[in-house]
Parts: C-alpha cells; structure tokens; sequence
C-alpha cells in the first residue's frame, strides 16, 4: 500500500487528476471563458468517466482509436507530455521557444516531439536521468502529481 506512488498511473486516473489541476486553476474563468464542466459526456464506450469525456471534449485527452479509451491502460512519458501540453496551452501557456537537447529525443513519436520540448521549456516535466527524458517510459502517479504542481505554478507565474 505504501508503494503506490511509484505504481504507474492508468489513463483515467492521469484524466482525473488533470481535470482537477485544471478546474482548479479556471476556477472563477469558467462561465467567462466558456468551459462550463459538462458531466454528461460521453464520447466512449468503455468508461463513463464525467472527467475524461469533459477533457475530450476540450481536445486535451483522446481515445486509442474506434470510440475507445482504454481507462484501464497506462500512458508513457511522452503520452503525459502531449496531455499536459494541451492542457497548459488551454490554459494561457506559451511555448517559450526553448530548445530541449534531451539525448534520446528521437525515440519520441513524432506527434509528441514538440510537446516533449513544450513541457520540459516550461518547466512541467523534467528528464529522468542525465539528459534523458525517456519517451516510452511508463509515468507514475508521483510523477503525476509532481508535474501537475508544476503545471500549476507554470500558468500562475505566467498570468497577469
């Protein structure tokens, strides 16, 4: 029970804790802005999940493809880093045109490349070891919230 941090977080779980994290940091913007929580959505058929189907709704999450989500299933490093981008550039995040030199870099997909820079640019989510991000690592549930105070922080510092 103890170790259930360092556990790999499922797909659902990452959605509910982002959904969180990014209803937190609307807060009051949310009639503004136009992103009311919709708890009735729900884009596919394996979960019923209120958050995911309001994420996927907003583009930040997808499914695996023929109205599946895979709720169950783990997500990799750079799978957390295209989330987390969407997320923040929902938010008000800017790329600050960093430069990322992560040494297996290459071992991202292409769809999740510039994401890997955008998060790490941003401070959101680091490597793993010296120079190394590890793409198709598996990401855990501390990591999550780790990166989900982080991605806290970045929108706070960068609103005016």
């Amino acid at each position: 029970m103890l170790n259930q941090y360092a556990a790999n977080i499922t797909r659902e779980d990452f959605s509910r804790v982002l959904a969180k994290t990014f209803r937190t940091l609307l807060g009051e913007r949310f009639a503004s802005e136009g992103i009311a929580y919709d708890d009735t959505l729900k884009p596919f058929s394996d979960t019923e999940d209120p958050d995911v189907g309001w994420l996927n709704s907003l583009g930040i999450v997808k499914g695996v493809g023929e109205g599946i989500f895979n709720p169950s299933g783990t997500i990799t490093r750079q799978e957390a880093a295209v989330m987390l981008t969407r997320a923040a550039i929902a938010l008000g995040l800017r790329d600050p045109a960093v430069p990322v030199g992560f040494l297996d870099l290459e071992q991202a997909s292409e769809w999740a490349r510039s994401s890997v820079g955008f998060v790490a640019a941003n401070g959101i989510m680091g490597g793993t070891d010296e120079n190394m991000f590890s793409p198709l690592g598996m990401y855990t549930r501390q990591q999550s919230f780790v990166t989900m105070l982080r991605l806290y922080n970045a929108v706070l510092s960068a609103t005016p």
